[in-house]
């Protein structure tokens, strides 16, 4: 496991600096990977954390995938390595295994069109910026301007120049924030 130092700390003699990458050995007991006493401690009070692996799928030469073409519309093309146009694709995100994939990502944007046309405002520094968010923890949309209320929250662009233009673009697209926010899916498919 590769871990990055987070706050510093010694031991034994040695000074770990904040942004050091460290190899954390895994141990198998019983075919379960563990990591040590120490690293675990060093884990669960905030000294590293773990660097996950990137987990974007990318498609191996002459393997087929999907994206989103100019239209809107979900189409397949082959990987050619080296090629600019599926380089220039996966690049910007628009490189799927699946069809469903990218019927997903047309709904977000096609959400993310519609309520970026209630936007009232763009960020203006030092100003109450209203945006929406979903909170997760509540499982409601909200709108606020006070940017502590997104540690437990998710939230999203555009921002409003007044809580009264927020809140009605929650109320007339309320299935659209919740496409934006990946809550519309989640509901759909505990049913």
């Amino acid at each position: 496991m590769k871990a990055r130092v987070i706050k510093e700390w010694k031991m034994n003699g040695i000074t770990h600096k904040v942004g050091e990458i460290m190899n954390i050995p895994l141990h198998s007991p019983g075919g379960l990977p563990m990591i040590g006493d120490r690293d675990a401690f060093l884990l669960d009070n905030g000294f590293i954390e773990e660097i996950k692996e990137q987990t974007r799928w990318k498609p191996e030469k002459f393997q087929k995938y999907y994206r989103v073409g100019s239209d809107g519309n979900v189409y397949g093309d082959v990987w050619a390595n080296g090629s600019a146009i599926d380089n220039g694709r996966f690049e910007i995100g628009n490189c799927f295994e699946t069809k469903e994939e990218v019927e997903r990502v047309i709904e977000y944007l096609k959400a993310l069109a519609v309520v970026r046309g209630d936007a009232t405002t763009k960020f203006v520094k030092c100003e109450r910026n209203w945006y929406v968010f979903y909170d997760s923890t509540a499982g409601y949309l909200d709108s606020d301007y006070n940017l502590s209320d997104i540690k437990n929250s998710i939230f999203g662009l555009p921002y409003f120049a007044t809580e009264e233009d927020a809140e009605r673009s929650i109320e007339q697209h309320k299935n659209e924030w919740l496409t934006i926010f990946g809550v519309k899916e989640k509901n759909e498919t505990q049913k």
